[in-house]
């Protein structure tokens, strides 16, 4: 009796000692778990703040960068403001105003191109172009005189007397919406000069109450606009190459010739033969 007795407490002894270790090991591994859990989410919180460090610096860069840029861009034109014949257009009327801006410059680069394709090019295709700019300026200040009546009296070559001061136009050309423009000729000047009077009757208008006025001088400055994008964008010069081959062809000088080769790449150099 005393012999079964015992085995049954060694017997029930090891099923608990079973069970103990078997719960050991279960919260063993709950544990071992947890701490992967754990060390999983320490582990993408750590790459979150590393995104977000990276980000930030990133963005401090790319914020630094920028107002370096915008720093040039403001010393550049504040120099070019100090010119004698430069003229500071401000945009008016949101992004539709800093594209006419864009387009002054591009005419101005316009005219510039055709008075250096006169070099080689074909004179009756500058004439044609330097005429169509005239026109436009013309057109511009007839039109003009009519929104702004002290104009009465002006003609387009006295635009000069037009322009801002020296430190009225350092002073714009701070502005992040200021063009500053360095005109090629008297002919892009006093298109530039109307352009920036009719944005400047404009700003006055907005300030009034005068609608009917201010829709007039809206509708003549959105042609004028139209008229500056249809120059710019369909009267581009021809290139450099296009210049060499058109003179090429009409049997022009050698030097001419040369461009033409050198620009397509032909070498009219005999390679030289190998040494026996």
């Amino acid at each position: 009796m005393e012999a079964t007795e015992q085995r049954n407490m060694e017997q029930g002894n090891t099923e608990l000692g079973e069970k103990e270790e078997e719960m050991t090991t279960k919260n063993t591994k709950q544990g071992t778990k947890q701490e992967s859990v754990k060390q999983e989410s320490t582990k993408q919180e750590n790459a979150k703040q590393e995104r977000t460090k990276q980000e930030s610096t990133k963005s401090r860069l790319q914020t630094g960068a920028k107002k370096d840029y915008t720093s040039v861009i403001t010393q550049l034109k504040k120099k070019k403001s100090q010119r004698d014949d430069s003229i500071v257009y401000v945009a008016v009327g949101g992004q539709r105003g800093f594209q006419v801006g864009k387009n002054l410059l591009g005419l101005n680069n316009y005219v510039r191109q055709l008075k250096n394709y006169a070099v080689f090019g074909d004179i009756a295709e500058v004439k044609k172009g330097i005429e169509q700019v005239e026109a436009l300026k013309d057109e511009i200040w007839e039109t003009m005189k009519g929104v702004i009546p002290r104009l009465g009296t002006y003609s387009p070559e006295r635009w000069a007397s037009l322009n801002n001061t020296k430190e009225e136009k350092l002073t714009l050309a701070q502005r992040r919406s200021a063009y500053v423009i360095t005109p090629v000729d008297n002919s892009v000047a006093a298109i530039t000069i109307a352009v920036k009077l009719l944005a400047e009757r404009i700003m006055e208008l907005q300030a009034g109450s005068n609608f009917d006025e201010l829709s007039r001088v809206v509708e003549i400055f959105r042609d004028v606009n139209t008229r500056l994008e249809d120059i710019v964008s369909t009267n581009r010069p021809p290139s450099r190459k296009e210049r060499a081959e058109k003179a090429a062809d009409n049997g022009t000088t050698s030097i001419v010739r040369d461009i033409v080769d050198k620009v397509a790449g032909k070498d009219k150099k005999k390679p030289k033969e190998a040494a026996v």
